[in-house]
This record gives C-alpha cells, structure tokens and sequence, in this order.
C-alpha cells in the first residue's frame, strides 16, 4: 500500500495525491476502530480475525484493477474499505495474543507480534519497491491481498487456537510456577 498507492498516483500525473490517499486510508482505520469498539461483536474473535483478513486481502487484490486500463476510482474505493479493516483486526490481534499466549507470556508475546509485524512490514515494503519498479503496482496488490488470503486461510484452518480457555482449565487458572515446569 505505502509503494503502490503513491506509485499509481504518481503515473496518474498526481504525486501529492499518493499521500493524501495513504491519509484517507488512516483516517477510515481510526474511525472504524471507534466504531468497533463501541459495539459487541456478533462472532467471536475466532471466526472474526480470518473474517477480517480475507476481507483485507481481497480488497487489496482489488486495487490491482488500476493503472493504465484501471480505475482510480476503484482504488480509492478499495483503500478506504480496505483501510475500515486494519483497526479491528490490529485490535483482533492484541486480544488473540492474551488468549493464545501461555498464562504469564502475554507481555513477552505482545513484543514478539511487534515485532514480527515490524519486521514484516519493512520486508514487504522493500519488497513491493522491487515489485512495483519491476512489474507495476498492480501486480504489488496482487502479491500483497493473495499474501493475506493465503494468512486469513492457514488462521481459519488452526482457528481453534484462538478459543478463550474452558472455565476450570488448569493452564488458564494461575501462571506456571519455577516448579510446574520442570
């Protein structure tokens, strides 16, 4: 998104326009993250993080409908949509790592997700230069969303790890003492 949106602004003959749309895409984020925290969700966290996801990488394989023969139109339609998503899901995954982290682990974990996305983050952009300089944004979307696809896939297919702890359960009742692991 942070290659290919100012790459196709910038072919469109409005650079500054890559920006401002990298902009709208934050501020649809924000908002959607108000919005979903001021309701209770219908699926559980489970069934709503691959949800969300796929969502995500299907609008961003959708913004490959730009470019000489595409619409700008679309992608800004996209970006928005897509950006709606980022919150709830950035959200969605804090709560997964409290439920899917062993008692005691969460803070270490919490770090571990960040910075695996971090690193993620720095690895696809560096990557989406080669691939936007090489192939052309609309082929960056589309190595990007079926990425996320393929993500949403494997997180549906082991979804069960994101169960809350059944009332009871002796792993959820206290943390793991120096004794208790040996």
């Amino acid at each position: 998104m942070e290659v290919g949106i100012p790459a196709v602004t910038a072919a469109e003959g409005s650079p500054t326009l890559g920006g401002v749309l990298l902009s709208a895409w934050s501020i649809s984020s924000v908002l959607a993250g108000v919005l979903y925290g001021m309701r209770p969700w219908p699926r559980p966290l489970h069934l709503r993080i691959p949800a969300l996801l796929g969502g995500f990488g299907l609008l961003v394989t959708a913004m490959s409908l730009v470019g000489p023969t595409g619409s700008l139109t679309v992608l800004v339609i996209t970006m928005i949509v897509s950006g709606a998503l980022i919150t709830p899901l950035v959200t969605g995954n804090s709560l997964a790592v409290d439920i899917a982290a062993p008692p005691g682990t969460a803070t270490e974990a919490f770090g571990w997700l960040i910075t695996a996305a971090t690193l993620g983050i720095a690895t696809g952009q560096s990557t989406a230069g080669l691939v936007v300089e090489t192939f052309g944004p609309p082929v960056a979307f589309v190595s990007g969303g079926v990425a996320g696809l393929v993500l949403a896939t494997a997180l549906w297919l082991r979804r069960a790890t994101l169960l809350p702890p059944a009332e009871g359960d002796q792993m959820s009742a206290k943390p793991l003492s120096r004794h208790d692991a040996s």
